[in-house]
């Protein structure tokens, strides 16, 4: 179940268990019942694949995050 936020394919995400980064890498397909969807919203359930993570358990959070490049402003 996506708690908070979104969840949007080919996103970069973390895998923490127990408060500790164990495994990361992007999302690779993203599933709503049975459709592929590009994108979900909090409070939906859904299916994930990560690229090259596989080793799920019980109570694993799956945090999505976004890279910006942000210009550095001369004062």
């Amino acid at each position: 179940v996506v708690q908070s936020g979104k969840m949007v394919r080919g996103a970069k995400v973390r895998i923490i268990r127990d408060g500790e980064i164990v495994g990361g890498g992007s999302i690779e397909s993203l599933r709503h019942v049975k459709d592929d969807v590009r994108e979900m919203q909090a409070g939906s359930e859904c299916g994930i694949v990560i690229q090259g993570f596989d080793d799920f358990e019980t109570n694993d959070i799956i945090e999505a995050y976004e890279i910006q490049q942000v210009r550095r402003q001369v004062l």
